[in-house]
């Protein structure tokens, strides 16, 4: 019901993974609509029991992803959560294989995403931005790590690579009180030790009124330069709408931006997680 309400909605981008059980369903949902009016992007974990995984498995992975779809190709196909310690040798093994699946017609174009949990400093994104060798990335970026900006988007940009916007809100960006909640803990409170939250929240209320802090979390993603899509997930079409709608709302005021950006610069250590 989700993905109909997206797609009825003028979303066109879905997302899913070999690992999130939800690839069936979606593929069920995307029956009713013509291929050519949405891309279909999914991932594969391009490691098992700690060894990379062959050729033959990444097609494998491939085909069960396409059969559960019920597509014959995907749009963007990515290795998941790929560690830093591990990029190169998916860049030197991998990149071959997706490219002769792109050759075969199964898949448009190649993308790589980073474990941002873990990865907050973008150890994955950075050389892949710079080496520019995948068509797409998946980047972790929100109101209080907006490092990226800075060590990856400008690359990503000058290599042609597009970037889809995960975490852009998180646990602690729902509301004004898990934000509290989170920076309640001393170690993340120091890694944003500049952020005064009585501040901040009055600036929001002063510009915003009772605007949700995840709305605004979802605006100030969506209004940063070098940021192509930004993905929301969701198994509640109620929330869906409230996101359709928030995506669509004006930009932030500049004051409200301005404050968000100098308030968590330099701040590397956190996901909102």
């Amino acid at each position: 019901r989700v993905v109909r309400t997206a797609l009825d909605a003028g979303i066109n981008f879905i997302d899913s993974s070999e690992n999130y059980g939800t690839e069936e369903a979606i593929g069920n949902a995307l029956t009713a609509y013509p291929r050519e009016s949405y891309y279909a992007c999914t991932k594969y974990s391009p490691h098992r029991d700690g060894r990379l995984r062959t050729a033959t498995e990444v097609e494998d992975a491939l085909d069960a992803s396409l059969k559960r779809l019920r597509v014959e190709y995907v749009d963007v196909y990515m290795a998941h959560g790929v560690a830093p310690d591990r990029y190169q040798e998916v860049r030197d093994s991998h990149i071959p294989i997706l490219e002769k699946l792109k050759q075969k017609g199964k898949i448009r174009w190649t993308g790589i995403t980073e474990g941002f949990s873990t990865d907050t400093e973008h150890g994955t994104l950075i050389p892949a931005a710079r080496d520019g060798l995948f068509d797409v990335m998946m980047v972790g970026y929100n109101i209080l790590n907006q490092s990226a900006r800075e060590t990856v988007l400008p690359n990503a940009r000058a290599n042609g690579i597009a970037t889809l916007c995960m975490f852009a809100v998180r646990q602690a960006l729902i509301d004004e009180r898990h934000l509290r909640e989170y920076f309640a803990d001393p170690k993340r409170a120091e890694q944003a030790a500049r952020v005064e939250l009585d501040e901040l929240f009055a600036v929001i209320h002063d510009e915003l009124g009772d605007t949700p802090l995840a709305d605004i979390a979802y605006r100030f993603a969506r209004d940063t330069e070098g940021i192509d899509v930004i993905l929301s997930g969701t198994g509640n079409p109620d929330h869906f709408a409230a996101n359709v709608a928030t995506i669509g709302a004006p930009p932030l005021p500049a004051r409200v931006t301005g404050y968000l950006e100098k308030a968590f610069a330099g701040v590397t250590g956190l996901s909102g997680q």
